[in-house]
């Protein structure tokens, strides 16, 4: 499985971070790279936001630098955005990550967060 550890004593867990594109279905993961996986679309969401209004839309999706995250990003979009203004903001993503969870696809919160992460502060700042 692609960046996952070779050690049999890590445990894997089918995180909602851990996408694959190519099937569209999410896979087990370690928790480091549960929390990686967050971290990167936290920043990934924050720098595409280049007006500044807090959420992200397609046309934003497509100043991103690789053609997999530009894929991820439309589909998230396309997908989550609850209000259909065409623009996802980080409580539309909350809220479609444990609309997944509640439909048995994946677990939303890595099993060991860790608090230090951008993503995690910011997750635990926000007010949906």
């Amino acid at each position: 499985m692609f960046n996952e550890p070779c050690d049999d004593d890590v445990e894997l867990n089918t995180y909602c971070s851990c996408f694959d594109m190519n099937d569209s279905a999410f896979y087990a993961c370690s928790n480091d790279k549960c929390n990686w996986n967050y971290e990167m679309m936290f920043w990934h969401m924050s720098m595409s936001d280049v007006n500044g209004d807090g959420a992200i839309d397609r046309e934003e999706c497509d100043m991103m630098y690789d053609m997999e995250s530009i894929g991820m990003c439309h589909e998230v979009v396309d997908h989550c955005d609850a209000n259909g203004d065409g623009a996802l903001n980080m409580c539309e993503f909350g809220a479609c990550l444990h609309e997944a969870e509640e439909m048995g696809y994946c677990t939303v919160m890595c099993a060991e967060p860790y608090e230090d992460m951008a993503y995690f502060q910011y997750a635990m700042s926000l007010e949906c």
